[in-house]
């Protein structure tokens, strides 16, 4: 199996799991974050390029669907007391960061290109779930 569609499919496993994981278990901020993280996956697909012609060069695309999760994560953690939405937020500017790099050297690795963009997700839905696991210790410990 190809490396990147390994990675793909274990990405929507991960936020499938954590999304729900959110909204059995997580408060306001952690149900807005999947909701957040599920369209922007979501959007994701149709915002890429043709598979043959996929990272080959800027995905335009990818990265204003990008822009869009950075603004929703960032308004969420303006309004959110919790410190995840932080932690998201910050990778996902990391994200945007690999798109600032493409679109200034593009001559860089089709295959590297879509491990970097990748690979910031699974961050971002790991810092989900540990605000879903907060909240729920929160409960326990305040009762």
């Amino acid at each position: 199996m190809d490396i990147i569609l390994t990675f793909q499919l274990s990405f929507w496993l991960m936020l499938i799991l954590s999304s729900s994981a959110a909204w059995h278990f997580g408060a306001r901020s952690e149900r807005w974050g999947s909701i957040i993280m599920l369209l922007g996956a979501f959007a994701s697909t149709f915002a890429v390029s043709t598979f043959a012609n996929r990272f080959v060069h800027f995905e335009i695309g990818l990265a204003l669907v990008d822009l869009g999760v950075l603004v929703g994560l960032c308004v969420l953690m303006l309004r959110s007391n919790r410190f995840w939405p932080v932690w998201a937020s910050g990778l996902q500017l990391a994200g945007m960061l690999t798109h600032i790099s493409v679109m200034l050297a593009p001559t860089s690795v089709p295959v590297g290109y879509a491990l970097l963009q990748g690979f910031w997700a699974y961050p971002i839905i790991f810092s989900m779930l540990l605000g879903t696991y907060g909240h729920q210790r929160a409960l326990r410990f305040n009762r």
